[in-house]
């Protein structure tokens, strides 16, 4: 079991029954000793140690393992909040000590929180505030599959592709000429781009367009879960510079000793972009910001505003809030450093069936399967073990969501076979309203 968080750990905690309750402005503000000040600011300034340039970093350890163990435990700060200023206040008592958060990185920082008798389909933030809205991207923004099973099979094309144009073998010399032939052509003519646009609009969350629409005055950014852990180390796949996840793997290739388009980084940019342009995002405050670990430290978003901003608005107050599905991170925490910068919504994991079959048929147009049968077999008979055969046997195994492979060894079939939601009564709901509330000034 998670650790239990003292109330003197964060700016908010919970009560037996769960609830939220909120420390007073006295609390929040005034009683702060100067050494709580120093350690609290010395925890959020404080980055993980990175052990080489290529921004690879010690996970720390915890005594929880997972996700699934924890979550139901009562939900506490993950992160200690930053140090606030004394006498810096900019609304008045009540809105202070209900939404301020704390002061990261010179910007103060604010949450929201839900209105109450909407159930959910309302939230208040300080009206003077700058909102910034932060999409997570798995079965948040887009749906589960959409960033798992539709993207898995669409990057394994984009590494044919890229594999081609580096290794004149890469296709077995026992594949037949036509085949081979067949194959080259498909691959020289895939359009990355163009096929995320031709599905897009079956992998967003039903209603997001028009909570893009609702909210003219947000800010938008994206939180991506692609940081990946290796030998016990996380991996950041995003630049900390310009939220951008890379486009080239880290070494040349092997035969052509060129750059080479790594196909994960660069299918997740391409769909982030393919995203926004269907929901109307023009110009997101930052492309990806990548997740460290499991912990989703929005006091990040909070530097990287400053970073952004004129040094003469620093100290514009800035309301924060994370659009995830999860409450709690793998360790029983809270998502984020305070639960006022978290919207908790239901996870969008499955289509409509009548989506279903659209989606089947735009998977037809991007890779049929009768096609990827003929490729398959093909490279099996003239090298079982290829890494084409290792590719396709992950993207259609009984993990998947979208692409089965079935049939026997010696006679496999492959199906597109998308997640659908039992009845239309299982659909997400819609996304909240963020509403301003008027405060008074300090």
């Amino acid at each position: 079991q998670p650790s239990k968080i003292k109330d003197s750990e964060g700016p908010t905690v919970r009560s037996k029954d769960g609830t939220l309750k909120s420390k007073t402005l006295e609390e929040l503000l005034d009683m702060e000793t100067e050494q709580d000040a120093a350690k609290k600011e010395h925890q959020v300034e404080e980055e993980p140690k990175i052990a080489h340039e290529s921004g690879v970093y010690q996970q720390p350890a915890h005594s929880t393992p997972t996700w699934s163990e924890a979550h139901q435990a009562a939900a506490a700060p993950s992160i200690s909040p930053g140090k606030e200023p004394k006498g810096q206040r900019f609304f008045d008592a009540r809105a202070e000590a209900k939404y301020r958060v704390s002061t990261f990185h010179g910007v103060p920082v604010y949450g929201a929180l839900p209105v109450p008798a909407a159930n959910g389909a309302a939230f208040q933030y300080p009206g003077d505030s700058e909102l910034h809205l932060v999409w997570d991207v798995d079965q948040t923004k887009l749906v589960g599959e959409g960033t798992n099973d539709v993207e898995l099979v669409i990057k394994c094309v984009l590494w044919w592709k890229e594999e081609l144009s580096h290794d004149p073998n890469f296709v077995p010399s026992k594949v037949p000429a036509a085949i081979k032939k067949e194959f080259k052509e498909y691959c020289d003519n895939f359009d990355l781009r163009k096929a995320f646009k031709s599905v897009i609009h079956l992998l967003v969350r039903p209603g997001a367009k028009e909570f893009v629409n609702a909210h003219p005055q947000a800010k938008w950014w994206t939180f991506t879960n692609k940081d990946r852990a290796v030998d016990g180390q996380i991996v950041r796949d995003v630049s900390d510079k310009d939220g951008l996840v890379g486009m080239y793997q880290g070494a040349p290739h092997e035969v052509s000793g060129r750059e080479v388009v790594d196909a994960n980084k660069f299918a997740l940019r391409v769909l982030d972009q393919c995203a926004c342009d269907f929901l109307g995002i023009a110009n997101q405050e930052r492309p990806i910001i990548g997740v460290r670990g499991q912990r989703k430290d929005l006091a990040r978003v909070a530097k990287l505003i400053a970073d952004k901003r004129d040094p003469a608005d620093q100290a514009h107050p800035a309301t924060i809030v994370l659009i995830d599905d999860r409450k709690c991170d793998a360790y029983g925490k809270c998502q984020v450093n305070d639960a006022r910068l978290l919207c908790h919504v239901p996870a969008y994991n499955a289509v409509s069936a009548a989506q279903a079959e659209q989606l089947r048929a735009a998977m037809e147009a991007i890779l049929p399967v009768d096609t990827l049968l003929k490729f398959y077999n093909a490279f099996r008979s003239a090298d079982p073990a290829h890494a084409l055969i290792q590719c396709v046997d992950i993207m259609s195994d009984d993990q998947s969501m979208l692409l089965k492979k079935k049939g026997t060894p010696d006679a496999p079939f492959f199906e597109y076979n998308p997640k659908t939601r039992s009845s239309a009564a299982d659909a997400p709901p819609p996304l909240p309203i963020f509403k301003r509330d008027l405060c008074r000034k300090w």
